[in-house]
């Protein structure tokens, strides 16, 4: 599950107003206000993306650089609770997905990681994305596992700690592509909102999946079965209270709860996280 943490690099300062200027505060990652920004959380408040060319990561106040696999760029894009990080980085001649912890970033063998649980199983894509055909997979005890397609190339996004995996997949090669759901071995194709176009972001541990069906600009809540529109803004994360976080049309971050779409506080050019009850939320970058 990519935590509910909200990060956004740009915009202009909004000030909160009643219950909202109660329930929100705004944390500063990034004083030097380097191009960069963060992608997930745990629930100990610590986030992890990327700082200049460096995935990163942000806990107790500090940012901690955490190198790459020997080549010039690297970037986080997920967390657990016990503070595994995954992401990619490049290496000579290529890239590779790896898994950060204890101080020392480890190769996965290729591809590139998106998101990790508490169960540590890990989900991203293999090969690659660069050239030709990729695979949603899933990393778990050292090994790697092809997820399947849905008809042409797929991708993993996130995963909950009920092993439920989420993301694209191409049904019909450079004409359609559908969000999917896959768990216990089967990947299934959750559909669209009418449109050639869904990808599923997020999952939380209830089993609700959000995500974007760019052909008619809307996001998506899919739970028990059924898929329904919840706002034209777009959706990047959601907890386990059901409260959704992305960004509207014009990039700003917003918190969708209970069939409402709030305006969240931003602050101009540095990068940001909006801390909802304490915790760090979802993430939106440039």
């Amino acid at each position: 599950m990519r935590a509910a943490l909200l990060v956004a690099r740009y915009g202009l300062a909004l000030i909160a107003s009643g219950a909202m200027a109660a329930q929100y505060r705004i944390v500063d990652l990034d004083p030097t206000g380097r191009y960069g920004g963060a992608e997930d959380v745990n629930e100990n408040g610590w986030a992890v993306g990327s700082n200049g060319f460096h995935a990163c990561l942000w806990r107790n106040g500090n940012m901690e650089d955490l190198g790459t696999l020997g080549d010039a760029y690297s970037v986080a894009h997920g967390l657990n609770s016990s503070g595994r990080v995954v992401g990619y980085s490049t290496i000579p001649g290529g890239g590779s997905a790896f898994v950060w912890e204890n101080g020392r970033m480890s190769s996965l063998g290729g591809g590139e990681a998106w998101d990790v649980n508490d169960l540590d199983q890990i989900v991203g894509v293999w090969p690659g994305t660069s050239y030709g055909p990729h695979y949603a997979c899933l990393w778990e005890r050292g090994m790697v596992q092809i997820l399947g397609s849905l008809g042409g190339n797929s991708v993993a996004l996130a995963i909950n700690n009920h092993s439920q995996i989420v993301g694209s997949s191409w049904t019909e090669p450079g004409v359609t592509s559908h969000a999917f759901l896959w768990e216990s071995g089967v990947m299934r194709d959750i559909g669209t909102l009418g449109g050639r176009f869904s990808e599923a972001r997020d999952v939380n541990n209830v089993g609700q999946v959000v995500g974007y069906c760019a052909g008619v600009g809307q996001s998506f809540l899919w739970e028990n079965g059924s898929m329904r529109s919840i706002g034209t803004f777009e959706a990047w994360a959601i907890n386990n209270l059901g409260q959704v976080v992305g960004r509207d049309g014009q990039g700003l971050p917003v918190l969708w709860e209970d069939g409402a779409v709030y305006d969240l506080p931003v602050c101009e050019f540095r990068t940001f996280a909006i801390i909802r009850f304490g915790v760090i939320r979802s993430s939106i970058s440039e």
